[in-house]
């Protein structure tokens, strides 16, 4: 909203300008000679502003009284004119109102997948709205968009029937009850799979693996774990038993070299499918304990492990077989030295008329923004529209200068106009590169331009680059070894930028930071 400042209302955050008379004109003359200065000043061109034509206008200030024209020049100096990205803004408060959105991101392998900084960031942004459900789109790289993946479920009640700290020792899981719920058991060899040391769940050597269960009520709800995995571990989550042929089970794998991936599956009369799945990925191999959840509700199906979240949907038939499930455990096969340091099941009741939020990632590995450019009208269709697009580029830009750098950006969000002309746009700023990398002070340079270029512009900004500006070193715990790709997971690299999205949401929608 406009803010009153000396009796003149003073535009905020992108608000249009809305001054009296002479006052308006004196502005606008003055705002098209900052805008010429400051888009000099930010990358470095050479400024054909003449001072003589700034004096001139400073001197015609027309009718208006000097207080009022101190107030509107004093209000440019508090940043109230400063914009924050009206689309952005947009996006944030719709989520927080629980309405639909929709939003593009224009990037590189920095952000096309669901591990990695903007897609995290978004996904914890939206959820934070327990009411609001969010799809992601997944360009394929050359023509279209794959299948549209649920990522978050918006419900509107929550209640915890099973929750187990494992907090008690004993020297089998089975038999014993849980600090909500009933009584484990075991069906098959699931006796003497896993113990209890007084902190968490263990695995044991037990050769003859079978299963461990607890029962709940039937219905759709979301398991939520905490586990610590060593190499080659790979235990195995099951909700909705019905019995052996009709489940849902959720595995999470840690391959020998210490990376990571999701799974979700689906049995139905015997038959195993897959749901959703992640791909195992560089990551901060210094942690070793995974925040998991699934939640099913309907026929959406979703599933997170530290930050990156994945989705598919069941059928009808599927979720009519699921229906009187009631079965939520533990499988022992492949379950190596897993532990398990919490596990609970809450049943849930599906939003029936919040929003969803959209998001189109039209990233692509190795591209630069000539590329989004050149599919834009199937990457970004007029029949979509699109609350903001958030530019996430520069790596693949190499020794390139900063000046021809912001040139690109132009010419993409031209043509962006062209098929989405009231979307609003916010530039981001990418990871640091480190060495080896053969380009670190070009594409340093193309970062520091960036925060300049989106102010005179009047773009949203994401400091992404800047919350790395704090380590003393960038590591292999937050860097690939290549110097350019941040690790992934929200223990990484791609997790300390994701920070700086939930900020900037955040304080847009009216949140603390």
């Amino acid at each position: 909203m406009p803010e009153i400042v000396n009796g003149i209302t003073v535009p905020v955050d992108g608000d249009p300008i809305n001054l009296p008379g002479d006052l308006k004109t004196f502005a606008e003359d003055i705002g098209t000679a900052a805008q010429e200065a400051g888009a000099a000043a930010a990358v470095g061109y050479a400024s054909s502003l003449d001072d003589a034509k700034v004096s001139a206008l400073l001197d015609d200030q027309g009718t208006e009284t000097a207080s009022a024209l101190s107030a509107s020049i004093g209000a440019v100096g508090g940043g109230l004119f400063m914009p924050q990205g009206y689309g952005a803004r947009a996006l944030a408060s719709k989520c927080a109102i629980g309405v639909n959105a929709a939003v593009g991101i224009a990037g590189d392998s920095t952000a096309d997948k669901p591990y990695e900084y903007l897609q995290m960031g978004l996904a914890a942004f939206i959820k934070q709205f327990p009411r609001q459900s969010a799809d992601r789109y997944e360009w394929d790289g050359t023509s279209a968009y794959g299948t549209p993946q649920p990522i978050l479920t918006g419900i509107t009640a929550r209640t915890v029937v099973m929750r187990d700290e494992f907090d008690r020792s004993a020297a089998d899981l089975v038999g014993s009850t849980p600090n909500v719920g009933v009584v484990w058991f075991a069906i098959g060899n699931g006796a003497g799979d896993w113990e209890l040391n007084g902190s968490a769940c263990v695995a044991t050597a037990d050769a003859t693996s079978g299963s461990v269960f607890t029962t709940v009520v039937a219905g759709d709800g979301e398991l939520v774990a905490n586990l610590t995995l060593a190499a080659n571990d790979a235990p195995r989550f099951v909700v909705k038993r019905v019995n052996d042929s009709n489940r849902i089970r959720i595995d999470v794998q840690r391959n020998s070299s210490g990376q990571y991936r999701l799974q979700l599956w689906k049995f139905i009369g015997g038959v195993q499918t897959a749901i959703a799945t992640s791909e195992y990925f560089f990551h901060n191999t210094a942690v070793t304990t995974f925040d998991v959840t699934c939640r099913v509700v309907g026929t959406r199906v979703t599933g997170s492990v530290n930050g990156q979240y994945i989705g598919g949907t069941l059928s009808t038939d599927d979720v009519t077989a699921l229906s009187t499930g009631t079965g939520v455990g533990l499988e022992g096969a492949n379950r190596g030295a897993a532990i398990i340091n919490r596990m609970e099941w809450a049943t849930v009741t599906a939003a029936t008329s919040s929003g969803a939020v959209a998001i189109y990632n039209g990233s692509k590995s190795g591209s630069i923004l000539s590329y989004q450019e050149g599919v834009i009208s199937t990457l970004f269709p007029s029949g979509t529209l699109l609350d903001v697009a958030i530019v996430n580029s520069g790596h693949n830009y190499g020794s390139g200068s900063a000046s021809s750098y912001l040139v690109a950006i132009d010419s993409f969000i031209e043509t962006l106009r062209t098929v989405q002309p009231d979307c609003g746009v916010v530039i981001a700023s990418q990871n640091p590169e480190v060495s080896p990398a053969p380009n670190v002070a070009a594409h340093a340079a193309r970062n520091a331009a960036l925060p300049g270029y989106a102010a005179v512009r009047g773009y949203g900004y994401i400091p992404s680059c800047e919350t790395f500006a704090t380590m003393l070193s960038i590591g292999p715990a937050y860097m690939q070894s290549d110097g350019v790709h941040p690790t992934g997971g929200s223990e990484g690299g791609a997790g300390v930028q994701s920070a700086a999205v939930i900020t900037y949401l955040n304080r847009l929608a009216g949140l603390a930071a």
